[in-house]
């Protein structure tokens, strides 16, 4: 195969791939990493802390007049704006592996993480902890504690 089919493969691949693409973020080469650079010197997020994943999806979808031109990615930064408000209000609780742009725009896919890119799992953002054992294991244990709760529940009534 010569360079020049093989570029051309590549290059219908990423337009399939990029006409897919529902909301366009507008970030160019440095992707999400620059973006978290440009904030930092901004004064938007302090250096060193890792800016929530709502922050970098909204701002990834910015022009440089700080507004969101489509119309699809407006709708949903505006609710994944209410979504947050919800959360740090105290009105909408989460299990742990989730935040704002999962509630609105459902579970992630496998090697890449909205608002942060690819190569990025969610344990290294959530810090969930992963499940050890076997289900059966698990379940072995859950039922000796419910054993354990029921005779501590029978010797009180016992009293």
């Amino acid at each position: 195969m010569s360079i020049l089919l093989y570029c051309k493969a590549v290059s219908g691949k990423s337009k399939t791939a990029h006409s897919m693409s529902i909301y366009n973020h507008r970030l160019g080469q440095g992707g999400y990493a620059r973006l978290e650079q440009k904030l930092v010197e901004s004064k938007v997020i302090d250096a060193g802390t890792m800016p929530s994943r709502s922050l970098l999806w909204y701002k990834a979808r910015e022009n440089k007049a700080g507004k969101i031109e489509d119309k699809a990615a407006k709708a949903i930064a505006a609710e994944i704006m209410k979504t947050v408000k919800k959360i740090t209000d105290g009105q909408l609780k989460l299990d742990p592996g989730n935040d704002a742009i999962t509630v609105v725009l459902g579970k992630e896919k496998c090697g890449s993480l909205r608002g942060v890119g690819t190569g990025v799992n969610p344990s290294k953002i959530f810090n969930v902890p992963r499940q050890r054992g076997s289900m059966k294991q698990q379940l072995d244990v859950l039922q000796a504690q419910l054993e354990k709760e029921k005779q501590e529940m029978w010797k009180r009534m016992k009293k």
